[in-house]
């Protein structure tokens, strides 16, 4: 794959990162989705997740950058009917509110909640593509009201951080609602630019002083 991305490995060897900046400019998403899937089983891993904002046309769940968002996740087949087989849904294991749960009774296809999805870059067509395979596939979103989300990205840090083990959930942990220290964006905008006890990518300094 060519692409415009960066993959790094946490210092601890539990995380493969994968930072896609640009979209599919030619092929299609399914393509590069079956390509992508095919990349993570050959490599070894044993699932995969992936992280995204989306916009909302009706400021829901979050009107404001400032707040602390909630998180909310979708997971492919694979994912789900393995976790029914257990006795629960994903949804109910880990505490954490389905994407498009405010569909409800509406729902008249397979993954519809899926098109409830906007400016979430290539985390759609990946998700769809992944319910072609077998690999345990999850989906984290937060509503993102527009502009440079440094909020939405620490919540993201610490769900990663304080939930996860091995690259999934740990049992019973509550992934959906998070207890963060801080209360407010603004205590968690100080933490990151102005006491340094959490170090961030330089680039996020940069935007900081062009805006």
């Amino acid at each position: 794959m060519m692409m415009p991305v960066e993959v790094w490995v946490s210092g601890d060897g539990q995380y493969t990162f994968l930072i896609m900046r640009g979209g599919i400019t030619s092929g299609g998403m399914w393509p590069f989705g079956a390509a992508l899937g095919a990349w993570v089983m050959t490599s070894g891993f044993t699932g995969l997740t992936l992280l995204a904002g989306t916009g909302s046309p009706v400021s829901r769940e979050r009107e404001s950058n400032r707040e602390i968002p909630e998180i909310f996740a979708y997971v492919n087949n694979c994912l789900h009917d393995s976790s029914l087989a257990a006795g629960k849904s994903y949804y109910e294991t880990h505490n954490i509110r389905k994407f498009g749960y405010w569909i409800g009774k509406d729902k008249k296809k397979a993954h519809q909640e899926l098109d409830e999805l906007a400016m979430a870059g290539g985390a759609k067509g990946i998700l769809r593509a992944m319910n072609r395979t077998n690999i345990p596939t999850q989906l984290f979103l937060v509503f993102t009201p527009g502009g440079v989300d440094f909020v939405g990205g620490y919540t993201f840090y610490n769900l990663l951080k304080n939930g996860f083990t091995g690259g999934a959930p740990k049992a019973g942990a509550n992934i959906g609602k998070l207890e963060l220290t801080e209360k407010t964006g603004e205590e968690i905008h100080a933490k990151l630019f102005e006491s340094g006890t959490v170090k961030t990518p330089l680039h996020w300094k940069k935007i900081i002083e062009y805006f």
